[in-house]
C-alpha cells in the first residue's frame, strides 16, 4: 500500500513541470507584453513680435504697462509681420531709460536700436509714439520732436563753462592827424564785453564819442565810433599786457585851421587795432591803459573856406577834395 502511494507521488511530479512549460511559455508571447509608450509631441516656443525685455528695478506692473505702451505704437507705426522688437527700461540715478532694439535671426541679437532719456516712468505714453516711429522707419529720433511731444532728456539746459561779463567805463583823447600836433580831442568810452574762465579772452562791444579842440589855433576833432571786437591777454596774473582788434562804424568831423579852413567830416565802416596793459587783474576793478588806432575805409569829405576876391567884391566857391583821417587815441579805462 505505501509503494504504490510513493510510487503515484513521483509520477505526479514528472507530469506537473511538463504541463506547466507550455503554460509559461504562452505567456512570455510578444503579444502579451504592454505597449511601447508614445512619443512626446515636440514642444513649441512663440516668440511674440514685440516682448518686454529687462527692467530690473522697476515695479512689475509698470514695466509691463510701459512694454504694452511702445508694442502697441510699434504696430501702430506699421511694423513689418516678420520683424520682433524688444523694450527694455533702465535706471541711472533719477533718470529713466528707455530702449527698444530691432532683433535679427537670432533671438537676443540687435539689429538696430533706439534709447530715450526719460525723468519719470509717465513719460512712457509721449515717448511711445516717437521711439516707436524712429526704430520702424529707421530715422533718428530728433526728426520725431514736435512741440507738444517733447520729454525731459529733450529739454535739458546743456553745461557751459562759466564765463563773466564786464562793464567798463574810460576815458579817451583822439589826436588830429600827426602833423597838426598831439592836441587830443576829450571823449568818454563804454564798453561791455565777455571774459572766458581763463581770463585770455575778451569778446564784447564798445561806444566812444567825443569832440573838442585845445585851442583856437588847434585842430578840432569830433568822433563817434560803435566798435565790436576782442582783446587777447598774454598772462592771467594781474598784471597782464593785451593786444586786440575788430570792426567798428564810426562819424569822423576834423577841421584843421591854418589851412584854408580846411574842414570835412564823413562816416562808414573801419577796423581798428589796440593795444595796452592791464593791472589788477585778480581784483574785481581792472585799470587798464592802453591806445587805439582806427582804420576808417573812407575818405572826409572837405572844401576850403570861401575866399574873398577884391576885384570880384565877392567869394570864391570853395574847391571839394576828400582828405584820409585814420585817427590815434589813448585811453584810460576802469573795468568792473
Amino acid at each position: 500500500m505505501n509503494k504504490l502511494a510513493v510510487a503515484a507521488v513521483l509520477a505526479a511530479a514528472v507530469v506537473t513541470p511538463a504541463l506547466l512549460v507550455p503554460t509559461l511559455a504562452q505567456a512570455q508571447e510578444p503579444d502579451d507584453l504592454p505597449p511601447p509608450a508614445a512619443e512626446a509631441p515636440p514642444v513649441t516656443v512663440t516668440i511674440p513680435p514685440c516682448r518686454l525685455a529687462e527692467h530690473a528695478g522697476f515695479e512689475e506692473a509698470d514695466a509691463r504697462t510701459a512694454a504694452l505702451l511702445v508694442c502697441a505704437s510699434i504696430a501702430h507705426a506699421g511694423a513689418s509681420p516678420g520683424a520682433r522688437y524688444r523694450v527694455s527700461l533702465g535706471k541711472l540715478g533719477s533718470i529713466i531709460i528707455l530702449s527698444v532694439a530691432e532683433e535679427g535671426t537670432t533671438i537676443g541679437s540687435t539689429v538696430d536700436s533706439r534709447e530715450m532719456r526719460l525723468q519719470g516712468i509717465e513719460e512712457v505714453d509721449v515717448a511711445a509714439p516717437r521711439i516707436a516711429a524712429a526704430i520702424v522707419h529707421g530715422i533718428p529720433l530728433v526728426e520725431t520732436e514736435r512741440v507738444d511731444n517733447l520729454v525731459g532728456g529733450d529739454t535739458r539746459v546743456p553745461k557751459a563753462r562759466p564765463g563773466t561779463v564786464h562793464f567798463a567805463l574810460g576815458l579817451v583823447g583822439m589826436a588830429p592827424p600827426l602833423d597838426q600836433g598831439m592836441s587830443p580831442a576829450p571823449g568818454l568810452m563804454l564798453d561791455l564785453h565777455y571774459e572766458t574762465p581763463n581770463q585770455r579772452f575778451e569778446l564784447g562791444g564798445s561806444f566812444r564819442g567825443g569832440a573838442g579842440q585845445a585851442s583856437n589855433e588847434s585842430p578840432s576833432v569830433g568822433f563817434a565810433i560803435f566798435s565790436v571786437g576782442g582783446r587777447y591777454y598774454t598772462s592771467d596774473t594781474d598784471f597782464s599786457p593785451y593786444v586786440g582788434g575788430g570792426l567798428s562804424w564810426g562819424y569822423l568831423n576834423l577841421t584843421l585851421p591854418g589851412q584854408n579852413n580846411l574842414s570835412g567830416s564823413n562816416s562808414g565802416l573801419g577796423a581798428y587795432a589796440d593795444a595796452g596793459v592791464e593791472i589788477l587783474r585778480t581784483h574785481h576793478t581792472h585799470l587798464s591803459v592802453g591806445a587805439r588806432l582806427d582804420v576808417p575805409f573812407f575818405a572826409l569829405n572837405t572844401g576850403g573856406g570861401e575866399t574873398y576876391n577884391p576885384s570880384t567884391g565877392g567869394y570864391a566857391t570853395p574847391t571839394q577834395s576828400t582828405y584820409f583821417y585814420a585817427p590815434l587815441s589813448l585811453e584810460v579805462r576802469l573795468t568792473f
